[in-house]
């Protein structure tokens, strides 16, 4: 088996008193500008660092890392859920499953003994031989967050699925702090009302590139999109004989073929302000997606995006930044983010061809300050 403790229970006591203390600014979520983030979290307490991926993720001053969603991964007014795993477990057989499952609900218990000596015992707790061992307290009274301590199984480690004996699973210890229940001050950040697409771009485009992003929002609560990705995903673990981890891995690490020297490739990063997307969150894969589809109408094969070509096709397909998709295939935010990052490299190392970069001016003039070495 393969173990990993990021943190122990003393520093997870910390983790549990600041992200269970009612802070209107953390809950109401950040501004879309990246270049504005930084002053949103002079408001929001207890954390000291800030990380702007595929994820938005806060630390503490303790190290924890929170990664933090809304409607999806996109849309975070307001922010709905932060999650933290302090321990992970994966079986390297099928053989080592149940030893995988019995050290997580071992962990879980050392964790819920821990947090309950600083702030009490929980409200509910279930016993250590549940099916999903869990452990809610509210730290902030009723009106409050609510934090749910609990054992996170992947597909392959549930002992009532017929995968439990047929591909290696994994296990976390994951903290989920969800959002308060009509907590006063919370209330979605409103939408500035800004558009900072580029000029340059048309009127036409930016309206495909909102309706991609209302589909996002949308399929934020589509069950029967997810059974249809999970599906895929397990199949294909059992196809390749490996675990689902395995799988992922394998498909993140596929290169991305080289693009013809006429193929222009599109980058992008971050999300436009629009006045007219949920959230006024544009987010610039959709404006890149539009505009790559666009180009293609008129001259096949002259744009794509990573997300266009393998593996980024499947990934994206895969969206293991639901929250839902992380919680059936134990995955988390940040290693999805890694997964991303491999595709990114290799994609960016087939571009024979243009670049071109879909991103907010603001995001565009960080990238450069940092070339420069001025950041």
């Amino acid at each position: 088996m393969r173990v990993a403790w990021q943190h122990e229970a003393a520093q997870l006591r910390d983790a549990a008193i600041f992200i269970g203390l009612p802070n209107p600014a953390l809950w109401s979520g950040p501004p879309v500008r990246e270049s504005a983030i930084p002053a949103w979290m002079e408001e929001v307490k207890f954390f000291s660092a800030i990380e702007i991926d595929s994820v938005l993720t806060v630390h503490s001053r303790s190290g924890n890392a929170f990664e933090l969603y809304g409607k999806g991964r996109s849309f975070l007014n307001p922010v709905r859920l932060a999650r933290y795993v302090p321990y992970t477990v994966d079986a390297e057989t099928v053989e080592e499953n149940p030893q995988a499952l019995a050290a997580a609900r071992t962990a879980w218990r050392e964790y819920v003994d821990g947090i309950a000596q600083r702030i009490g015992a929980p409200l509910q707790v279930t016993e250590d031989d549940a099916d999903i061992p869990e452990a809610i307290w509210r730290p902030g009274g009723e009106e409050g967050p609510h934090l749910r301590l609990w054992v996170n199984p992947s597909y392959g480690l549930a002992p009532d699925n017929p995968l439990f004996t047929r591909i290696p699973g994994r296990a976390l210890v994951r903290l989920d702090a969800h959002a308060p229940q009509d907590l006063p001050g919370v209330t979605p950040r409103p939408a500035s009302g800004v558009n900072d697409v580029p000029d340059d771009v048309p009127a036409w485009y930016q309206e495909h590139a909102v309706e991609q992003a209302r589909l996002e929002y949308e399929a934020a609560d589509d069950d029967d999109l997810l059974n249809d990705r999970l599906r895929h995903v397990v199949g294909s673990a059992i196809e390749a004989g490996t675990s689902i981890h395995g799988h992922l891995g394998a498909l993140a690490a596929t290169p991305v073929a080289e693009s013809g020297p006429d193929t222009g490739s599109l980058l992008w990063q971050h999300t436009f302000e629009h006045p007219d997307a949920p959230q006024g969150r544009l987010p610039a894969q959709h404006m890149a997606h539009v505009i790559s589809v666009i180009s293609n109408h008129d001259a096949k094969g002259s744009t794509r995006t990573p997300e266009s070509v393998e593996p980024g096709l499947t990934l994206r397909y895969y969206d293991l930044f639901d929250p839902r998709m992380q919680n059936a295939l134990a995955v988390t935010g940040r290693e999805a983010c890694a997964l991303w990052k491999s595709v990114r490299t290799s994609y960016e190392a087939s571009v024979t061809g243009a670049t071109f970069l879909v991103m907010p001016q603001d995001v565009l003039d960080r990238m450069r300050s940092a070339a420069l070495g001025t950041d």
